[in-house]
């Protein structure tokens, strides 16, 4: 995953989507999904055919489950390409190119739920050490990026749901990044973003 780079001061979320571009969105992923499973052929929508709001530049995560279990998430904080073609193409990356996990295979297309989270932009926390970063994010309600030179990590806003409190969640991320927690590095940065999640899983 990638994160924080200069020139990404453009970064931006679609934050006028719609209903229907939300199912839109789910409709594209699934369709990914289910068509490279049954036919082996990957292959993603054509930008002259999506609605307009999803030709719009944007950036996602996609993260797959299977009843309770998480399989996997993949996805960019930064912006290459249009929202419609991005969440299409992270669908095919958590499906099938996890290393983390086997590829989809046709027979779990039915249980399969989707999970997008539509990226906002990437704020600076201004935080100049570990002790400062904890006291000025805000939990439960931000991802963060940290970005210690060619590595670059992230957790979603939706890991908060899984760790016990603020250092719980710096510490694997820190963790995630190869970093001791508490340490902070002379070149390191952070950043926080907002995330917009939309989802097909069924309620409860």
């Amino acid at each position: 995953m990638s994160a924080t780079r200069q020139g990404d001061s453009d970064l931006r979320v679609i934050a006028t989507l719609e209903d229907d571009d939300r199912r839109e969105l789910l409709t594209l992923a699934r369709t990914a999904i289910t068509t490279t499973a049954v036919t082996g052929q990957r292959s993603l929508p054509e930008v002259s055919e999506l609605p307009p709001r999803l030709r719009e530049q944007g950036t996602c995560f996609v993260t797959l489950r299977q009843g309770d279990e998480r399989l996997g998430t993949t996805g960019e904080v930064t912006v290459e390409q249009p929202l419609g073609v991005d969440v299409a193409e992270c669908a095919l990356n958590t499906a099938f190119d996890d290393p983390r996990i086997p590829s989809i295979d046709r027979t779990q297309l039915d249980a399969l739920s989707i999970e997008i989270s539509i990226l906002g932009p990437l704020v600076p926390t201004g935080a100049s050490s570990y002790d400062e970063l904890r006291q000025c994010i805000d939990g439960k309600h931000e991802g963060l990026v940290v970005e210690d030179g060619e590595r670059r990590v992230t957790f979603l806003p939706h890991v908060w749901e899984e760790v016990r409190d603020t250092e719980d969640f710096l510490a694997l991320l820190w963790r995630k990044a190869g970093l001791t927690p508490g340490d902070w590095p002379p070149n390191l940065s952070t950043a926080s973003y907002r995330a917009e999640t939309i989802s097909d899983r069924p309620p409860g």
